[in-house]
């Protein structure tokens, strides 16, 4: 199950805000000293989401779901609203990127400070790609950006959830996101090289937004949370004008690595 999607094609308004808690258990020896460790306890992640101007039918679709999930008992899918959904966009070689067989990515380095960059060679006499697939709710709308480096002829696309763009070819270097909606379930994002081509990339991300926003590097956890429950007994609807309604929403996820 998946959280639900309003008709702009996000799941969250702004202000959001989010927090993370960590168990520390803190001892204090006889001399003063200080001694901390964590506990056995997941760390955990929460969110609160202000909607405003909601539609009674959204509403509605709302009040169903949370009672489906039976409140906090069940737990469903969340997009993070502030958060980059891929795994692992420092790292092209870890298991959550896929590839076509003669698709080869190689360290390009990373300058003190910036993110990591990559060097993307198609090997073969056909397109080749490399993507992730995010597991995503109907109707929501998947924005995936990246900045390349192209050192000249034919290079590619860049995809996400059915929607495509071409590469353009320009001095230095450029961001090009293309937005898709997601049919629910898994969605591809990703980049598609031309036969022979060669790509330099950094700062891979995909959002549930409709364009993209400033670059979030992700290691071994990404934006999709599989485990998210309400943190609220009951939630409350509130009419603020005819058909129009507001709604404060806590929701939690533990934290822990999909891989």
């Amino acid at each position: 199950m998946y959280f639900p999607v309003l008709r702009s094609g996000v799941n969250a308004q702004f202000p959001v805000s989010r927090v993370d808690e960590y168990g520390v258990i803190t001892e204090e020896t006889p001399g003063g000293g200080m001694w901390r460790t964590g506990t056995r306890r997941a760390a955990l992640r929460r969110w609160r989401l202000e909607l405003d101007e909601v539609s009674d039918e959204e509403a509605l679709t709302l009040i169903q779901f949370y009672e489906t999930v039976r409140g906090g008992w069940q737990a469903f899918s969340f997009a993070d609203p502030m958060g980059n959904l891929l795994v692992w966009s420092e790292d092209l070689g870890k298991p959550p990127w896929l590839r076509s067989p003669a698709i080869s990515v190689t360290p390009a380095g990373q300058p003190d400070g910036e993110p990591a960059e990559f060097l993307i060679v198609n090997g073969s006499a056909a397109p080749g790609e490399i993507w992730q697939e995010l597991d995503l709710a109907p109707g929501a709308a998947v924005c995936f950006s990246c900045e390349t480096l192209t050192p000249g002829g034919p290079a590619g696309r860049v995809f996400s959830a059915g929607a495509e763009k071409r590469i353009v070819l320009e001095s230095g270097w450029n961001r090009i996101f293309v937005t898709g909606s997601s049919s629910g379930g898994f969605q591809r994002v990703g980049i598609e090289l031309e036969p022979g081509a060669t790509l330099r990339v950094r700062r891979l991300q995909a959002e549930m937004q409709i364009s993209p926003s400033e670059y979030r590097p992700t290691f071994e956890i990404g934006g999709v949370w599989t485990k998210t429950r309400f943190a609220q007994d009951g939630l409350t609807v509130i009419a603020t004008a005819p058909g129009r309604n507001r709604i404060r929403i806590q929701l939690e996820s533990a934290m822990e690595s999909v891989l």
